[in-house]
């Protein structure tokens, strides 16, 4: 008895520690205030264009490798007291430091931007996701 008493006792200090620890990643994203934008890239290829997607935090950065076009970087910011509209400053990332590209003001669900690249991709937002 007294070994199944540690093991409980053992099975359920993990779970508190589990437990904990996500409430504490998911306290620390709200506290961070900071609203999260996805966006999807259609890239031409022969046959059906690829579609990657990618979720990036307000003033963040994310990259993404795309064949035969380059690396590229984003980041999203937001107009003062906009809600369904984001900006996104795109940057050539195979460069250090990266270099500035453009920038695209885009609406949620709103027509895709072609970028001025070669070749030339389009960048779409398809949400803006409030911190909790």
């Amino acid at each position: 008895m007294p070994r199944l008493r540690r093991e409980v006792v053992s099975l359920v200090a993990v779970l508190l520690t589990l437990t904990s620890g996500q409430w504490a990643s998911g306290a620390a994203l709200a506290q961070s205030g900071k609203r999260e934008v996805v966006i999807q890239l259609t890239i031409p290829r022969n046959g059906e264009p690829a579609k990657p997607r990618l979720t990036i935090r307000e003033g963040e950065t994310a990259t993404s490798e795309l064949d035969g076009i380059g690396k590229f970087a984003f980041v999203p910011s937001f107009p003062k007291g906009e809600t369904a509209a984001a900006t996104i400053s795109m940057f050539d990332a195979s460069e250090s430091p990266m270099r500035h590209l453009e920038d695209f003001t885009l609406r949620v669900k709103g027509d895709p931007v072609q970028t001025k690249t070669k070749p030339s991709f389009a960048i779409a937002l398809l949400r803006i996701i409030e911190p909790k």
